[in-house]
């Protein structure tokens, strides 16, 4: 009970920095990055669930005018069409509306429109709330890979029904793969490859500091204590896209110096050491690094019929409904995750995952003209794409904050519809006058 009062106490604090500052939104989806589950008697809710319009309507309150750029009618649009094909398969098939899906595209679509307010939102403070959330997952994985004792405090703090890998560290005594604050090896994966392409390419833009370096050296060490295949292949493919695209001239070859060499000895050494200490402690570490070298053998659980791949039925739903697909719905028997290019499809078929597809395609682009100024914004995104493959976490959460991030760069280069709140409060004040 007393734990679980700690999501209560983030949201009283976020309230009131959306009181003190401009940073209210950002603030919501960071703490949903490190809340427990909210648990109040029998009733258990999500920090991102609970908080979101308390936050969200205290935060308009306080804002006298709101920024959405133009290039957000795609994530716009993208959720016109998940309420469309939702309401096409309850009317045609009788499929019920899942409300919490639902819920997540509205809040996916909310944080990116109010979020888009870059001129307020420099990258240094995503910066810094990536190193503490990055900390806090550091601390709290080492002590779930040693402490095997630790298993029922972190099953208390953060299990919800869909959270499968906690359920069975409880039953085994003992984490076999770090969850960190995300109850899954597989967001700490994602989150660890995110938050590397945050520091690493800060740092290769010779922004060469002790605060990077720290950065770069927590996310590795996350990473591959989580031992997520997303993350264990996902690096080594991002260092050789960014060395493909120095090759080709897009950037500048940059000067590396002997601290850059050092930190990478000392990467590479920390990395042998846990890999040893792993395997002496009977986790299939090396199982998971065989994935370099043969990565596709990684989709086989996903989309490999033989092997009984989890997104089989998903694909066959998909084919059937190929255009608008069938919406946010209740359907029990297909399992709708592991892939955020599938849960698209399969929510709003070509038509709303073209949409999408676009609105990150010209960030991507954006991003890849100015590389020269700030690299870490394109790897960002790109990190993120890669990770779509093996989890669904677009809407979520950590992938609002990656594509906000990516947006940074271009917030003087894409034009903008301005909503002064101080008129519509004038307006209505005038139309309610004039009624009298």
């Amino acid at each position: 009970m007393q734990l679980g009062l700690i999501g209560i106490f983030l949201l009283i604090a976020n309230l009131i920095i959306c009181n003190k500052s401009p940073y209210g939104i950002l603030y919501y989806l960071i703490f949903s990055l490190i809340s427990p589950e909210i648990k109040l008697g029998s009733l258990s809710l999500s920090y991102n669930i609970l908080a979101f319009l308390p936050v969200v309507f205290y935060y308009l309150t306080k804002q006298r005018s709101i920024v959405i750029r133009n290039l957000l009618m795609l994530p716009i649009f993208f959720g016109l069409q998940s309420i469309i094909s939702t309401l096409f398969s309850f009317l045609d098939s009788g499929l019920a509306p899942n409300l919490i899906a639902l819920f997540g595209v509205f809040r996916f679509v909310v944080s990116l429109i109010l979020l888009s307010d870059i001129q307020r939102m420099e990258k240094h403070t995503f910066h810094k709330a990536f190193f503490y959330v990055t900390l806090i997952n550091f601390i709290l994985s080492i002590v779930q890979i040693t402490v095997p004792s630790s298993v029922p405090f972190f099953y208390d703090l953060y299990w919800k029904p869909s959270m499968t890998p906690l359920q069975t560290s409880l039953d085994l005594g003992r984490f076999t793969r770090a969850v960190g604050t995300f109850a899954t090896p597989t967001v700490l994966g994602a989150y660890s490859l995110i938050s590397f392409s945050i520091f690493y390419f800060e740092m290769r833009d010779n922004k060469f500091s002790y605060f990077n370096i720290v950065g770069v050296v927590m996310s590795v060490i996350c990473g591959l204590l989580a031992l997520s295949k997303i993350f264990i292949i996902g690096l080594p493919i991002l260092l050789l896209i960014a060395l493909f695209v120095n090759l080709l001239n897009l950037k500048k070859c940059l000067h590396i110096n002997m601290r850059f060499w050092g930190l990478i000895i000392l990467i590479a050494f920390l990395g042998y050491i846990i890999i040893g200490e792993l395997e002496e402690a009977e986790i299939p570490i090396k199982w998971y690094l065989n994935y370099i070298l043969h990565p596709l053998e990684a989709f086989d659980t996903r989309y490999n019929s033989e092997v009984g791949g989890n997104l089989v039925d998903l694909k066959i739903v998909i084919e059937n409904n190929l255009f608008i697909g069938v919406g946010e719905v209740m359907n029990n028997n297909v399992f709708v995750g592991d892939s955020s290019f599938f849960v698209i499809l399969y929510s709003v078929g070509i038509i709303g995952f073209s949409f999408l597809a676009l609105y990150w395609g010209i960030i991507l682009w954006l991003n890849l003209r100015v590389l020269k100024l700030s690299s870490s914004h394109f790897y960002v995104l790109l990190s993120l794409l890669l990770i779509f493959t093996g989890a669904n976490v677009f809407a979520s959460p950590l992938g609002i904050l990656a594509s906000v991030y990516a947006f940074i760069p271009l917030k003087d280069k894409i034009k903008s519809v301005i909503i002064n709140f101080d008129k519509v409060r004038f307006c209505l004040l005038y139309t309610s006058d004039a009624a009298d």
